[in-house]
């Protein structure tokens, strides 16, 4: 199972992949409250970097506050 992670509720924005369990891939920018500029390349560079696509994630989970929320 593959799971797209996303956290953009501080000033560090992170994105990362799951594959069974196991965290793969995970990159971060410090850049302080600039995520609607950086969150998209950040996500398609984990995708690249994981040699990943959309169509195969089976899960993204999301930070909304202090928790998580999970949307298949």
């Amino acid at each position: 199972m593959k799971i797209l992670l996303a956290d953009t509720s501080s000033s560090v924005c992170i994105t990362g992949l799951a594959v069974d369990e196991q965290i793969t891939c995970e990159n971060s920018l410090d850049n302080g409250k600039t995520h609607s500029e950086n969150f998209m390349p950040l996500l398609e560079k984990t995708l690249k970097d994981s040699e990943t696509s959309l169509d195969k994630i089976d899960y993204i989970a999301t930070v909304a506050g202090p928790r998580f929320i999970y949307r298949n």
